[in-house]
């Protein structure tokens, strides 16, 4: 609520909830409503002293209220901002009048606007002022927004996992894989481009790469509704293949070692077939080994696609373990102030390549085995070192200090790096 004097007018503004219990009032006292400017004007002529009084007793437990709220939101933002900052697929920021979140889905609209939240295109994001948002309200929709992103970067990180290696389709000549957070699938797709979009509709065209839909575009179940098309393609076009199109009669045997051009694995010389491949972009013929056994391919691309299975199932625990870690270190641990170097030898987790970019995450045991350090590498170009409390030889981490429990201990021996 804003009340401003000339020398004129006296005007009183806000929002409509800051309003809402006050219009009656100023009525009363003799104000009226301006419709250009949208505030509720009285001339200073008409305002005697008990009319200023009147005016005070109305709008006072207004501006409390107003100033109570503010302290309260900037609290929470003060006690949560590092942990929104890193929620994935929002962008969190303190701005001169609130707080901006760049991100928000449409359908949390409703949600929004419960919690004071206003469109800013020139953000462009939702502004959360600091005056006029609902602290409780405002509290609850960014514990949702935290639900929000967590379903988010699970979708992503199961695709990943999903995809982490190539998934190939020798007979179709299709490939699928995961570049840079993106679905790509390439290879002949002319025939299958119809039944691809139908099963993934983010699915776009690029040259050179191929067909390609952005992680946070798609979904896992679409990623695994199309390599279950796939899969039963190739399992189609091996069965239907005639004779003749493996190696041609007469047929020739390997005279040498070779990987084999279905299976991949090792053909021994004398036991598999040559089979002619035209090369499209020389145009020229290739010979390619494939196993005269067919069932022996069947068996070692059943073994891989077993082993991938086997290795998300890893990947996923691990990192469902680490997340752990992360929201108990936050939700129960402390944030101590200053430079901090805690004692003790760096535990791992995840993939430790990511540290020597600024990226990474471990843990450090106190001596005494009662506390630990849960450490996030904080130190990457256009991350904010500003909220960096630890040394890590770098431009540092942020670091959460948390009691040891038996919970705890039996999360770090799953999420220990490889």
């Amino acid at each position: 609520m804003k009340i401003e004097e000339t020398s004129d007018v006296i005007s009183v503004g806000g929002t409509y909830k800051e309003m809402e219990a006050i219009i009656q009032g100023l009525k009363k006292i003799g104000f009226r409503w301006d419709s250009i400017d949208r505030v509720w004007t009285i001339p200073v002529a008409k305002m005697t002293p008990a009319s200023r009084r009147k005016l005070q007793d109305l709008v006072d437990p207004v501006l409390r209220v107003g100033i109570d709220q503010e302290a309260a939101i900037r609290a929470f933002w003060e006690r949560e901002r590092m942990g929104l900052k890193n929620l994935y697929g929002l962008q969190f920021s303190e701005v001169h009048g609130g707080i901006l979140v760049a991100g928000i889905p449409k359908d949390l609209n409703d949600d929004v606007r419960r919690a004071g939240g206003v469109w800013l295109s020139a953000g462009p994001g939702h502004l959360f002022s600091w005056q006029t948002s609902n602290p409780a309200t405002l509290e609850s929709m960014f514990r949702t927004l935290e639900a929000y992103s967590g379903k988010k970067r699970k979708n992503r990180d199961d695709i990943a996992d999903l995809l982490g290696s190539d998934r190939s389709y020798p007979t179709i000549r299709v490939q699928v894989s995961f570049d840079a957070g993106y679905v790509v699938v390439s290879g002949d797709t002319q025939g299958l481009k119809d039944e691809l979009k139908r099963r993934m509709d983010a699915l776009r065209w690029t040259s050179p790469k191929g067909w390609v839909a952005g992680v946070d575009q798609t979904t896992l179940a679409e990623v695994q509704a199309v390599l279950q098309f796939l899969d039963k393609a190739e399992a189609a076009a091996q069965a239907s293949a005639p004779p003749s199109a493996g190696p041609t009669p007469p047929r020739r045997t390997n005279q040498k070692a070779q990987d084999c051009a279905r299976c991949g694995d090792t053909v021994p010389a004398g036991e598999g077939w040559l089979h002619p491949e035209l090369d499209d972009d020389d145009d020229r013929v290739y010979w390619r080994v494939i196993h005269k056994d067919q069932a022996h391919c069947d068996r070692v691309l059943n073994e891989k696609r077993e082993r991938a299975r086997a290795e998300s199932v890893r990947r996923v625990s691990i990192r469902d373990a680490i997340n752990k870690i992360r929201d108990i270190a936050r939700r129960d641990g402390q944030y101590p102030s200053g430079s901090n170097r805690p004692p003790g030898e760096r535990v791992y987790l995840g993939d430790s390549r990511h540290v020597i970019y600024g990226g990474g995450e471990w843990v450090v045991f106190e001596p005494n085995g009662e506390y630990l350090w849960y450490v996030q590498n904080n130190g990457a170009d256009g991350d904010d070192w500003s909220y960096n409390n630890v040394e890590t030889g770098g431009a540092g981490g942020i670091g959460h200090r948390v009691r040891v429990t038996d919970e705890l201990k039996a999360l770090v021996e799953i999420a220990r790096g490889s």
